[in-house]
């Protein structure tokens, strides 16, 4: 479990994981709070010549990810939240939003 571990984290410590990850945080499906900051700031801090792509990798992976779950609720639609969400729960959503 500990090699899995250490596996699965660095992953997410080079560019292309920052970009993975900040594309995962920014759908609907996956969410780990202050895991893509910490990544940014460990990954700057680590290498000080390329300090500048790491931001730049979680916006680009944010804008992904942002655009992949606008693009879903588009192609869901309305019908889609009815299938998926509870009528109560849906109702409570909407009475709020009035």
């Amino acid at each position: 479990m500990h090699g899995f571990f250490f596996s699965i984290f660095g992953l997410f410590l080079s560019p292309l994981g920052v970009l993975v990850l900040a594309a995962l945080d920014s759908t609907m499906l996956f969410f780990l709070p202050a895991a893509l900051d910490t990544a940014v700031v460990v990954m700057s801090a680590r290498d000080k010549d390329m300090f500048w792509i790491y931001p730049l990798m979680a916006v680009i992976g944010s804008v992904v990810g942002s655009a992949t779950t606008f693009a879903l609720g588009q192609k869901v639609g309305e019908p889609g939240l009815k299938r998926f969400i509870p009528e109560r729960r849906l109702r409570k959503v909407r009475q709020k939003n009035r």
